[in-house]
């Protein structure tokens, strides 16, 4: 009686200490996670998980119990579950209870960084030297706010270190043509000279500098499947960020650049676009070119489902083309005053539809803003931690 006594008692202790041990493995990762997102209330989050997991045990004082420690000097997160269990056979035995404890670490330090390719199509016309509104040229405020961008990207990662190793940027400066292209590579200081050595000079023609962009980040795909092993495409995130401060010279040049975003939108890579004080016509390019926010359920070709739309209302200009009879309103021209059906829309896609994407900065405060905040969301929408 004693033996087979004995042998239950044992059975018992290992049946709970293999669900606390479960329990404090959960605890623990739930725990990392919370301290890598830094959520304020990390602990609270452990001690829920494990009051949730405690159901159907005797014991109901596990989950306050619990001894829960974040040492963020080493990045970790340790567990520790102490319970007692009543022995059936305590009496006969010698013992009634038997004290059972369990502990679990896990580490948030960050580990890996997710694949990240950023082409930049930045506007270096001759309207990029003129005032910014605050002395400085836009040409020397877009070098600044470049620099601002990176920086945020490292503001939002655990471990920066990590970056130089997962993303890859490159960039292609324009006016007319394309004056200036930095090759795609690992890191960002390159791009960052290559930037700080642009000037201004010349008209406006987006369209090379775009197709550009699409062609460098094609590139980069096959590069990382070539000489990256550990590559996983599937976490593969891909951005374009596009700006001008002025509008195409000509028509066509709008109507080749809109289809050239479009294009790339349909690849899965997603745009961020910045107007700097740019006139309507630049503005609605800009709208047109930026990717939807998230949720947003989008028209297979939004501009021209509302051109037809507005154009019910004949005094409406924003429905009207420009005199050279564009479809998408884009010329200038007396009727269509250079707006497009977009811009009609502007305020609501700003607001609701584009948010995340599309940037109307008026001088070089809102325009660094811009540049911070894109960087924020790349940081947030492709930082992932694993450990």
């Amino acid at each position: 009686m004693l033996v087979g006594g004995g042998a239950i008692e044992i059975s018992r202790m290992v049946s709970l200490k293999t669900q606390l041990q479960d329990m404090a493995d959960s605890a623990a990762l739930i725990g990392a996670y919370s301290a890598r997102n830094e959520f304020s209330q990390r602990e609270e989050r452990v001690r829920e998980n494990i009051f949730f997991n405690q159901k159907g045990l005797t014991d109901q004082s596990i989950s306050a119990n619990s001894i829960i420690t974040f040492n963020d000097e080493a990045e970790e997160v340790t567990v520790q579950i102490p319970t007692q269990m009543n022995m059936f056979f305590g009496g006969v035995l010698g013992q009634d209870i038997q004290n059972i404890n369990v502990e679990s670490t896990a580490s948030y330090k960050t580990e890996k960084v997710d694949p990240v390719t950023i082409a930049f199509a930045l506007d270096v016309s001759g309207s990029m030297g003129w005032n910014a509104g605050s002395g400085a040229p836009k040409i020397d405020v877009l070098k600044q706010s470049t620099k601002i961008l990176f920086d945020e990207i490292e503001a939002g990662t655990p471990n920066p270190a990590l970056l130089p190793e997962s993303i890859r940027t490159g960039m292609s400066a324009y006016n007319t043509d394309i004056v200036d292209v930095q090759a795609m590579n690992w890191g960002w200081a390159h791009l960052e000279g290559a930037v700080n050595s642009l000037f201004a000079n010349g008209g406006t023609n987006s369209t090379p500098a775009l197709e550009s962009a699409y062609k460098q980040i094609r590139d980069d795909r096959q590069f990382r499947k070539t000489h990256d092993p550990s590559f996983i495409e599937s976490s593969h995130r891909e951005y374009v960020v596009f700006m001008t401060d002025g509008d195409n010279n000509q028509v066509l040049w709008d109507e080749e650049s809109a289809q050239i975003c479009n294009t790339m939108r349909n690849d899965g890579i997603e745009l961020f676009s910045i107007a700097f004080a740019a006139p309507e016509k630049g503005e609605v390019l800009l709208l047109d070119c930026a990717s939807w926010n998230d949720g947003v359920e989008k028209p297979d070709d939004p501009e021209m489902e509302s051109f037809e739309e507005l154009s019910k209302n004949p005094n409406d200009k924003c429905a009207k083309p420009g005199e050279n009879g564009n479809a998408l309103g884009l010329a200038n021209g007396n009727s269509g005053g250079g707006k497009s059906l977009g811009h009609c829309r502007a305020k609501e896609a700003k607001e609701i539809d584009k948010s995340e994407y599309y940037f109307d900065a008026e001088n070089e405060t809102t325009f660094k803003q811009a540049f911070a905040r894109i960087g924020k969301e790349i940081a947030n929408l492709t930082i992932r931690t694993k450990s």
